[in-house]
């Protein structure tokens, strides 16, 4: 298995437009330390500007899966508009197993 998994996603709001040029921004609950002895502390990991469509650029962004990490931690997405405004967010783990994972097919909360 992989120590990291790569990121994908399209986000769009709820009227089926894509979030163009938003925010994903990426943090983890609490301090943990992953299989392969990486420290990750707890607070904002990532930052990732989304392209025209609202994608994530290819290749953006390496995470480590739940089974990687202590049982406990999580991951936090909250995904911008291009004009700074919380479209969506949710907390939720990076299941093993799963290369590329499509951070967009969570249940995320819309605002």
């Amino acid at each position: 298995m992989s120590n990291t998994v790569s990121i994908t996603g399209h986000f769009m709001d709820s009227q089926g437009n894509p979030i163009a040029d938003g925010t994903l921004k990426i943090r983890i609950n609490t301090d943990t330390v992953s299989a392969d002895g990486t420290q990750l502390e707890y607070g904002p990991l990532a930052s990732v500007p989304l392209d025209n469509n609202g994608d994530i650029p290819a290749g953006g962004l390496l995470l480590y899966p739940q089974a990687l990490m202590d049982p406990w931690a999580t991951y936090r997405f909250d995904v911008y508009n291009a004009a700074g405004l919380l479209v969506f967010s949710q907390e939720s783990v990076i299941p093993a197993g799963v290369d590329p994972f499509d951070i967009s097919q969570l249940s995320l909360i819309q605002y």
